[in-house]
């Protein structure tokens, strides 16, 4: 009986604090605070065709799947895991509701900035459309002055007509100069879902804008948007503010990671609008270099990196006419205030070690005397130092021969001014007349070397000059592996301390990580150059930074995990074992294994 008499007062005791609707294929979450907040009844808030509407109020909330399988809600469209959408933490998270007037109109808004919302991303995308907006932003309480003006301009940018947006858009960037980081990070993310506005000027600035800000752009977040909305966001006044701008070499690293990820995630070959959206990228990568020579080093790596995409030849191309039109340039620019094009101002400058014959010396000085490529080399080969004749005194620079196992000839340069600065180059004179094996052979050297993630595993790359059939990198003056093996193992008999199981395991997990290195940096393609300890060096006194290989000749396409582990057994372990028996018990074979785990 008395459940009976008190079924409705028991039903509401164990209510729930939510209501949940159906619309399309969602649940979507309204709690019970959200109608007393908006100071309506129970059941104001019903579903219909387009979402849900509140009755009290008069005001609908659109809710629909939108484009490439994100959800709409309101004036904006999101990234959603799952199928529930929880009106009370959205409303909850200024991140999502600001500059959503829908959504804005139709939710009580709260700025709680630690509201988690896992199933939704930060991202917020413009849907499509063909004509402006004409949505106007409710204002914010009152004490929120600064949360307000940037909710304004964020709904000027993205739903006023064109001039607006513009406007609206130099406003936001003045407001990043003062607001706080929370603002900050809402007017990026804003400026971000710009990159789908019908009005390509638009899209333009909201681009620049991001390119440019302080501190360091997030490329990994922000540049995706532009890339796959596959509309373009680049045009003559970006190029020039981009080219001229000032930007440290950290953002141009941030850059090319951005640009790595896509080489290896999207699909290949692009959509003929995908492709022009890189061309794009290349032409401000080269006008950026012209107005900042000393990121060419940079700019070189990621255009080559770019001919060596295979996965797109039409790319590809494009990237070497890039490359081809700044290089070109590089090399007039050397021209015009070069004291070295005379050959007689030589006179006396370079030595050349006993033992060369006439036709080596007459082919290294058409190599290096009268033009710009030692200049060239030492400045890409060394951050920028610059040669000029008057800092070289009598026998400034010997050259002496380097005993290679390749058919090409190899010598050591070495530079010594009269302010004390010393450079050892690397240079080959190539005997194969097949340019364009030449030619690939230092684009793979380029890629690996500029690999954007971590150290490098080659040392710097100087020049190349197919017209002299010569070619530079830096001079690696360490001891190679094979000579710190011979070292290691000569300490042996009564009365001293070989060396330690520790430093035989960091010498050979160094060395071999090193040509796992290279195969990853080549995105498992190639095996880099004879594998062979002769051929590494792991750098005094600290085994675990600064391991690089000597050069890349050699190098061979990989075909498959023994192309790989084979080598490093019997080039390395094997080899070593067979020339030191008596270091057996401090070689492990399973070294190769760990190598591949720390490269």
């Amino acid at each position: 009986v008395i459940e009976q008499n008190f079924a409705a007062v028991i039903e509401d005791l164990y209510q729930s604090n939510t209501r949940e609707y159906r619309v399309g294929g969602y649940r979507v979450l309204v709690p019970r605070w959200f109608n007393r907040d908006l100071g309506v009844l129970d059941d104001a808030i019903v579903q219909n065709e387009t979402g849900l509407f509140n009755r009290e109020m008069d005001r609908g909330l659109t809710i629909r799947t939108g484009g490439h399988g994100r959800v709409r809600i309101g004036d904006l469209e999101y990234h959603l895991e799952g199928e529930v959408i929880d009106l009370g933490l959205i409303s909850r998270q200024p991140m999502l509701w600001l500059a959503n007037p829908q959504l804005m109109a139709f939710c009580p808004c709260k700025l709680g900035w630690d509201t988690k919302c896992p199933s939704f991303s930060e991202q917020v995308i413009l849907p499509a459309r063909e004509t402006d907006a004409q949505e106007t932003s409710p204002l914010l309480k009152k004490g929120e002055l600064a949360l307000d003006a940037v909710n304004a301009q964020c709904v000027r940018a993205l739903f006023g007509p064109s001039d607006q947006a513009l406007d609206a858009i130099r406003e936001l960037n003045d407001q990043l100069t003062h607001v706080g980081s929370r603002l900050g990070e809402i007017i990026r993310r804003r400026l971000e879902a710009l990159a789908n506005h019908p009005d390509k000027n638009v899209r333009c600035r909201a681009y620049q804008l991001l390119v440019l800000d302080k501190p360091v752009p997030d490329y990994l977040r922000f540049l995706p948007a532009f890339i796959e909305s596959g509309k373009p966001f680049l045009d003559e006044t970006s190029f020039e503010a981009i080219s001229r701008a000032s930007i440290e070499p950290r953002r141009l690293l941030a850059f090319r990671q951005r640009l790595f990820m896509y080489r290896t995630q999207l699909s290949w070959p692009a959509a003929p609008r995908t492709r022009r959206l890189f061309e794009d990228l290349f032409r401000l990568l080269v006008d950026f270099g012209r107005y900042h020579p000393e990121f060419y080093n940079g700019i070189r790596e990621e255009l080559v990196c770019w001919i060596m995409h295979r996965a797109d030849p039409e790319l590809a191309a494009a990237a070497r006419r890039y490359f081809d039109e700044i290089s070109d340039w590089f090399e007039e620019r050397l021209n015009e205030d070069c004291d070295g094009l005379d050959p007689a101002a030589w006179e006396g400058k370079i030595g050349f070690q006993e033992g060369l014959s006439a036709d080596e010396v007459r082919r290294l000085r058409q190599v290096l005397i009268g033009n710009t490529f030692l200049r060239q080399s030492l400045m890409l080969a060394f951050d920028g130092a610059d040669l000029s004749l008057a800092d070289l005194g009598p026998g400034g620079i010997w050259v002496s021969r380097i005993i290679s196992r390749f058919e090409d000839s190899r010598y050591r340069v070495s530079v010594n001014t009269r302010s004390g600065k010393h450079f050892d180059l690397q240079l080959i004179i190539s005997q194969d007349e097949k340019q364009e094996a030449v030619l690939e052979t230092v684009f793979w050297y380029i890629v690996l070397k500029g690999y954007p993630f971590g150290t490098s595993m080659l040392p710097a790359f100087g020049c190349c000059r197919p017209s002299l059939g010569a070619l530079t990198m830096a001079y690696v003056n360490d001891l190679t592996v094979w000579e710190k093996i011979r070292e290691f193992s000569s300490v042996r008999g009564p009365g001293v301390s070989p060396p330690s199981a520790m430093q035989w395991h960091q010498l050979m997990v160094r060395a071999m990580s090193v040509v796992v290195k290279g195969w990853r940096n080549s995105g498992y393609r190639i095996i880099p150059g004879q594998i062979t300890p002769n051929n590494i060096v792991v750098p005094e006194p600290d085994f675990r930074k600064g391991a690089v290989q000597n050069n890349l000749s050699g190098w061979t396409p990989y075909q498959g995990p023994l192309s790989l582990v084979r080598p490093l057994w019997r080039n390395i372990i094997q080899h070593t074992l067979h020339h030191y028996p008596w270091i057996k018990p401090y070689v492990e074979s399973r070294w190769v294994f760990e190598s591949i785990v720390e490269a």
